[in-house]
């Protein structure tokens, strides 16, 4: 979706990020800089939710802590945790803890979410409901890279056993519409985000894969 990578004949490794810009729909990253690029050989989808990516300016000193001007992490430790996370969101190659977010109202949750959403994969709908349709969540995980689920309260067993295998990679399959035996394999693996009031869920699997993070009200920041 948003982010691929490739190695190409001289073992440099590159990944491609989609600005989805009409000008300069890519940016080409190798572990020596990045550049901007109009053309690219891989394969990439562009799901209706896509939206264009604000092009990026080499500027160094614009320090990654300035996002807790927004983000009112309540913990200092945990600071670096989450930029570290924001960070890893951009690599394609590993697997990403969900993120789990919990505070008391007025503690810029969903603010939070959207932050995370349209720094790493801005969207036409940013924000989701989590659907009790595994189908629906599937087909949601699957058109986006960073997944992101509005103040919720709780998770079913089989939402939270869905959500499990999006961290690790994983995928589901259903029959064809109007065949009998043909079937669609919706294949996901994302970043995903999570906010509520209270933790939302205490599933050992799904808090093994997840990193969470406290924020306070905003009057205390």
């Amino acid at each position: 979706l948003r982010i691929v990578n490739y190695i190409d004949d001289k073992g440099v490794e590159h990944f491609i990020y989609h600005l989805n810009a009409p000008d300069t729909p890519y940016i080409d990253i190798t572990t020596s800089g990045w550049s901007f690029c109009r053309e690219c050989d891989l394969m990439m989808r562009r799901p209706k939710n896509f939206r264009e990516q604000v092009k990026p300016v080499d500027d160094k000193d614009i320090p990654l802590k300035e996002i807790f001007k927004f983000v009112p992490i309540r913990k200092k430790n945990d600071k670096l945790l989450f930029l570290t996370y924001l960070v890893s969101c951009f690599v394609p190659t590993i697997h990403h803890p969900a993120l789990m977010i919990f505070g008391e109202q007025g503690s810029a949750k969903t603010t939070t979410l959207r932050i995370v959403r349209e720094l790493v994969d801005p969207a036409q709908q940013p924000l989701f409901l989590l659907t009790r349709d595994t189908n629906e969540l599937a087909l949601q995980l699957q058109n986006n890279h960073v997944v992101c689920f509005d103040n919720l309260s709780r998770l079913s067993k089989p939402q939270a056993d869905l959500l499990c295998t999006a961290v690790t990679g994983g995928g589901i399959s259903k029959r064809k519409l109007y065949s009998d035996a043909d079937e669609i394999i919706l294949k996901y693996e994302n970043c995903l985000c999570f906010n509520g009031i209270h933790l939302i869920t205490m599933a050992p699997d799904l808090l093994d894969r997840a990193i969470v993070f406290e924020l306070k009200r905003l009057k205390e920041f």
